[in-house]
């Protein structure tokens, strides 16, 4: 079967969607491809530029049906999902996959923008968790020591500081610093963070407490597309179909 691209536009809940399935993921990541490595400040400057509009690069995926593999005796190229929880402190949590033959969508190129997407915009359970020097490291903050304390964070909109950088910059949304606004915090503080800090020991994160003008990034984008029907952002992406990759 001869190879071609399939250049296209992508909506972006689609993609995460079928990347999260709880069925089963219907996009997967090869295992020759390397680990996840981007860090959550990274992780912010996508969604900066997401937001703003910028390039974002195409994702090249390949489409696999059981049409595509005629040949029984060729075993299926080892493959995994995506990650809903990127740590260091435990395993990585993976998300379930479709099991063959059903047709899935391979990542080739861009699966550090996609799981960081994921990541950021799927909901509360997903995101990092890692020790609190590296939560420091990753997040220019002041050095800290080696511990064993570790916190685990959802990507959250701080809204004063929205309001604040939307009327500095006459609601000129590219503009915008979404550094200041787009903040790593922990959810349930009883949950995740790890216990028995001394008063020195502080969490690197902030911990949202209930009625406080800070959400998570994937509850203001359900909010916000709810009201707004027509808004549905898209990313391309060009889709290789055949037989073999290369």
């Amino acid at each position: 079967m001869s190879l071609f691209y399939e250049p296209n536009k992508a909506k972006l809940d689609r993609l995460i969607e079928d990347a999260t399935l709880s069925s089963g993921a219907t996009i997967l990541i090869p295992n020759l491809q390397r680990a996840y490595v981007w860090q959550p400040d990274q992780v912010i400057l996508l969604i900066d530029s997401l937001i703003k509009g910028w390039p974002f690069g195409s994702l090249l995926l390949w489409s696999v049906e059981p049409a595509c593999m005629p040949d029984i005796s060729v075993p299926p190229m080892p493959k995994r999902s995506l990650w809903s929880l990127v740590s260091s402190v435990e395993t990585s949590r993976g998300l379930p996959e479709a099991k063959d033959p059903t047709p899935y969508r391979m990542v080739l190129d861009g699966q550090q923008r996609l799981q960081s997407l994921v990541l950021a915009l799927k909901g509360l359970a997903y995101g990092f968790q890692l020790f609190d020097h590296e939560w420091a490291r990753a997040l220019e903050l002041p050095t800290r020591k080696e511990t064993p304390h570790w916190s685990r964070g959802c990507l959250c909109v701080d809204l004063p500081a929205l309001a604040d950088e939307m009327n500095k910059h006459q609601g000129i949304i590219e503009w915008v610093d979404f550094k200041r606004v787009l903040i790593w915090a922990t959810i349930d503080s009883s949950h995740d963070q790890s216990s028995g800090r001394t008063a020195q020991q502080r969490a690197p994160l902030h911990a949202f407490r209930h009625g406080e003008p800070v959400i998570p990034l994937a509850t203001g984008v359900r909010q916000f597309t709810t009201k707004n029907p027509h808004f549905s952002p898209e990313v391309p992406v060009s889709t290789r179909v055949g037989a073999r990759i290369f």
